[in-house]
């Protein structure tokens, strides 16, 4: 018996796309008998309802007649020449397969209230159609023949159809993988397509996941051009990549398929085998190749790649479990939640970053951060992680677990653990603010740069001569605000004005003297600079009065303020004060 000159059979996860479409009971063509039934058999159906055969001698003779008794059915015509006991009229090319098959199927439906049915499958000629130009763009005959009764078309790549091997007497199957073969299931209904404007069920095309059947790998994922794709950044520590020579896209391609696919270093990964497609990925960060320039991106390789969702979400569940993702050396996320309210961002300390100048890495901040998790890494679950600079990283995370102490939120206690232990401050990734960890922050303590550096002169106002304005880190409470503009006098009105950015505000004061507007003139306090609308620096040269007992470095401060309490300043810090202490005794008293 020449079994191997039968059609191959499609594999059983193909005849479940075709059967969940539209089922059929008589099988024509292919090589097993079990095989072709497999899908009704998994849900334990009545095999004796169906009927199969490997081959169908003469169908301009037989057709009719079992379309009318079975109505539904699966035909996988052979190649042309490759009927295994025939000749003559029982070679028949595609093209004659097709014209007996179409017309079988109007001398059913012309004769009887019969509207049969079925799949005609073919090996696909041409790999670069797709299921929805099919029709369009093939001129071959047959497509013509059939046109009108088209109801669909699914088209599989990654094929590795069905092929019978001879093992001690008794036929077994084994997977002969044809990736430069697609194959095209078309599904014909009588009439079903007679407008030809549009077929009733969408077309498709299926990408198989042929070969990794044993770990269930990505198993019935189907990918077309229409499926939503996701946006995933990586960061790869240039240890894990080629040193040998100029990176490309693809040494990213072979790394992804080499270390997050199952059967990992033992396939030699390509274009047509890979699991995680050979296309969309964009190189941004390349490793340092001059070591007197500064380097970029922590030293990393960054490369961004997009595809379809259905891959993307098994790739980041295998990445997000690996050790290179939670010790440091790779860095991934999807773009879709960086912005999210579970993403933050940590850098260290003014002090931190000065004592240690120099000494960062993005693994070690990393590291910093998950390992100083209050009571260990169980508590949060990461999701993703990505570089900001050899300082910074973003981590996105779910905090959900995490237990809160002293009266303080999921985020704050994280904030408080981090600062203490390791100096690093805690920032919300959407707006950039600090999660602050105790309900009055000591400003100048806590902020991580220097305002004082970037001093942003607003624009001059006309006829304000009693306004000045302060430049503050927006950490800064309003009441602190308030007592260090009261320093230099007594002011009538102060307000919020604008936001800088870089983490600092604005705020606009109308004093009550004109001499407190020429104090203000090149005056910085803590990390308060003032701004005044009018400069007099003649006016504060007389009216500083400098002691010579006092430190050097403080005198002029020290006259500053002596000279503030003459216009008023005195008063008004404790107008401040006893403001709030009236305020304190209101809230307790409705507490009780």
């Amino acid at each position: 018996v020449l079994v191997n000159s039968y059609a191959k059979m499609l594999p059983t996860s193909a005849l479940q796309i075709l059967w969940d479409i539209a089922p059929w009971n008589l099988h024509l063509g292919g090589d097993e008998l079990l095989h072709s039934f497999q899908v009704p058999m998994d849900k334990g159906e009545d095999l004796t309802k169906y009927h199969y055969a490997p081959y169908l001698a003469r169908p301009h003779d037989n057709l009719t007649s079992l379309l009318k008794e079975h109505k539904s059915f699966f035909l996988q015509p052979p190649r042309f020449n490759q009927v295994p006991h025939g000749w003559g009229k029982d070679v028949l090319t595609e093209t004659s397969w097709v014209e007996s098959i179409i017309k079988s199927i109007e001398e059913v439906v012309r004769t009887s209230p019969i509207k049969p049915q079925g799949w005609i499958v073919f090996e696909l000629g041409d790999s670069n159609i797709g299921a929805r130009d099919l029709l369009g763009s093939q001129n071959h005959v047959k497509f013509r023949i059939m046109r009108k009764h088209v109801s669909t078309v699914q088209r599989f790549t990654r094929v590795a159809p069905q092929v019978p091997r001879w093992k001690e007497s008794k036929v077994t199957r084994a997977s002969m993988l044809v990736q430069s073969t697609p194959f095209v299931a078309i599904l014909i209904r009588p009439f079903a397509n007679e407008t030809g404007i549009t077929l009733s069920i969408e077309p498709r095309d299926h990408a198989l996941s042929a070969g990794f059947s044993r770990q269930r790998f990505l198993d019935r994922i189907e990918v077309d051009k229409s499926m939503p794709e996701t946006h995933l950044r990586f960061d790869i520590h240039p240890d894990l990549l080629s040193k040998t020579h100029k990176l490309t896209t693809r040494d990213f391609y072979l790394f992804i398929n080499t270390y997050f696919a199952p059967d990992g270093p033992n396939v030699e990964w390509r274009t047509d085998n890979a699991i995680y497609p050979f296309e969309n990925a964009v190189l941004s960060f390349f490793p340092q190749r001059n070591p007197r320039m500064t380097a970029l991106n922590g030293g990393y390789i960054r490369c961004d790649y997009r595809l379809p969702t259905v891959i993307a979400d098994p790739l980041m569940r295998v990445v997000k479990s690996s050790q290179m993702f939670l010790g440091g050396k790779l860095f991934a996320v999807d773009m879709s939640i960086f912005s999210g309210p579970q993403s933050y961002f940590v850098q260290p300390t003014r002090e931190t970053i000065i004592q240690h100048e120099g000494d960062w890495l993005p693994d070690e901040v990393l590291t910093m951060v998950l390992g100083h998790i209050p009571e260990g890494l169980k508590n949060v679950r990461v999701l993703g992680s990505t570089i900001r600079t050899s300082s910074s990283v973003s981590v996105i995370m779910d905090l959900s677990s995490l237990p809160a102490r002293d009266g303080l939120t999921q985020e704050q206690t994280l904030s408080r653990h981090l600062f203490f232990q390791t100096g690093l401050l805690l920032y919300r990734t959407a707006n950039a603010t600090l999660v602050r960890h105790v309900q009055r922050t000591p400003a100048w303590s806590l902020f991580p740069s220097k305002p004082s550096t970037m001093i942003t002169q607003p624009a001059k106002e006309a006829n304000a001569p009693q306004l000045v304005y302060l430049q503050c880190p927006e950490n800064l409470s309003t009441r602190d605000i308030k007592i260090t503009a009261a320093l230099i006098g007594k002011f009538e009105k102060l307000s919020f004005h604008s936001s800088l950015g870089q983490c600092t505000f604005l705020y606009s004061v109308t004093y009550t003297h004109s001499d407190s507007v020429a104090l203000a003139h090149a005056l910085t306090i803590e990390d308060v600079i003032f701004l005044p609308n009018v400069d007099m620096p003649g006016r504060k040269k007389e009216l500083l009065h400098f002691d010579p007992e006092i430190n050097e470095l403080d005198t002029e401060l020290v006259a500053i303020i002596t000279a503030g309490a003459k216009l008023g300043s005195r008063e008004a810090i404790m107008s401040l004060q006893e403001l709030e202490r009236r305020v304190m005794e209101s809230v307790e008293k409705r507490k009780k």
